[in-house]
């Protein structure tokens, strides 16, 4: 690990077998600011210089760990995010089955909601109900949001809307942490 080889190739060209991490870029780059250090400065390669190495390292170091920290980030806004809405989509279901029942005369109005309604065979109505985390995550959005904008005598008891605010808020915040722990481990390496 950490070591730059080169060997006379099959056909007597030489061969070059480079680091393939980020940690063997940084251990390599330690091995060569140690031994150019050992040296007098009048020996020293031109260029790159020592400084120059060692800066490339210091900043290398650096996007390392902040790949790694944004990757931890991430792996736990992930968990709690995940968990969030795997409670929630039962009592979205539940929510979903109220709304069809308080507006089975007017289907339409689950536009309201996030529900998309077509017409199908026959001139019936349909409803069409999230099938994936993404959608369920859509769906908790608008839901609540609707719920909220009512008079409190109209809207659905079952399940309470205090429960789906926290929850939805709990799957926003951590939503939002993925993508920024996402985005600072790919910014990192």
């Amino acid at each position: 690990m950490g070591q730059l080889k080169m060997t006379l190739g099959v056909q007597s060209d030489y061969e070059w077998k480079l680091p393939k991490t980020a940690a063997e870029v940084i251990e390599l780059s330690r091995k060569y600011s140690e031994f150019e250090a050992g040296r007098l400065p009048g020996s020293r390669l031109p260029a790159p210089s020592l400084a120059q190495i060692r800066d490339a390292q210091v900043k290398a170091e650096a996007g390392q760990t902040a790949a790694q920290e944004g990757e931890v980030a991430r792996s736990r806004s992930s968990v709690i995010f995940h968990n969030t809405m795997t409670e929630a989509t039962p009592l979205l279901k539940t929510a979903i089955d109220e709304l069809l029942w308080k507006y089975r005369a007017d289907l339409g109005a689950l536009e309201d909601w996030g529900l998309p309604v077509r017409q199908g065979a026959r001139g019936k109505f349909l409803v069409t109900k999230p099938k994936n985390i993404s959608q369920y995550t859509a769906f908790l959005s608008r839901y609540v949001a609707q719920e909220a904008s009512l008079p409190e005598a109209d809207r659905i008891t079952n399940p309470p809307l205090a429960t789906l605010q926290a929850l939805a808020a709990t799957a926003q915040q951590h939503d939002a942490g993925r993508t920024a722990g996402q985005t600072t481990r790919i910014q990192g390496t």
